[in-house]
């Protein structure tokens, strides 16, 4: 700006107004340039860094939060496979042990069924059931004898119930067992027991040959009992599918 002929006039540079001592007006001239932006007052920074703080928290605690939920859905997968697994495995333990359970009595209902020879190695037939003569105390033969060497092993015929196992006078040792059916099977003149009491199971040894009691040599002397009366070892037997 400059004075000329009594006006101001505006110039392309800056100007500062000033007067002299003398009063004069006097134009003082500036270059031209860009305004000047007032520089942040320190509560302005302040607020400016709170702002920018409590955005970057918002950030890390948005991105924490999503950390947690994925390892959180990490954790439950991996606890529902676990899960999972275990139950498989404890169905399989279960099916493992209901098939055990079916095999023992499976194999328990065999064994009660099935019926065997008292003498499963070499034997012959000797004196017969009924039998007359005045070696048996009795007058007649109550069994059926199966001469056989010394400590042949002598079984039970079938599954049942020791119900007698020690000596019995003419009978020297003897073992009696009571089957499912009710018969009594007994086996004489043994020179060893080998069970005194509870279960046995067809084939099971209870003793050995000998000639203990009335006996005019190592023998067995095998007999039947139904209903109270003896019968005849060989049909007995024989009806059970097994031949002598």
């Amino acid at each position: 700006m400059r004075v000329e002929g009594g006006r101001l006039e505006r110039a392309s540079t800056r100007s500062a107004v000033a007067l002299t001592a003398a009063g004069a007006l006097v134009i003082l001239a500036t270059p031209a340039g860009p305004a000047q932006t007032p520089a942040p007052t320190a509560a302005e920074v302040r607020v400016e860094a709170v702002a920018l703080a409590t955005a970057e928290d918002s950030t890390l605690t948005r991105r924490v939060g999503e950390l947690q939920a994925q390892i959180a859905a990490e954790q439950a997968r991996v606890a529902a496979e676990l899960a999972a697994r275990q139950a498989a495995d404890a169905a399989a333990a279960a099916a493992a042990a209901e098939a055990q359970r079916s095999a023992a009595a499976a194999e328990a209902s065999r064994s009660a069924q099935r019926w065997t020879r008292p003498l499963p190695g070499g034997y012959r037939v000797s004196a017969g059931f009924g039998r007359s003569g005045g070696q048996w105390s009795s007058g007649q033969h109550t069994g059926q004898d199966l001469t056989a060497p010394r400590g042949s092993t002598v079984v039970a015929v079938a599954a049942g119930q020791v119900v007698f196992a020690g000596n019995k006078g003419r009978y020297g040792n003897r073992v009696e067992i009571r089957h499912a059916d009710g018969t009594i099977t007994s086996y004489s003149h043994l020179s060893a027991i080998k069970v005194r009491s509870g279960a046995v199971q067809a084939g099971q040894p209870i003793g050995a040959v000998g000639q203990t009691g009335n006996a005019y040599g190592p023998h067995l002397h095998f007999e039947a009992e139904v209903g109270g009366e003896l019968v005849n070892p060989v049909p007995y037997l024989s009806k059970r599918g097994v031949r002598l």
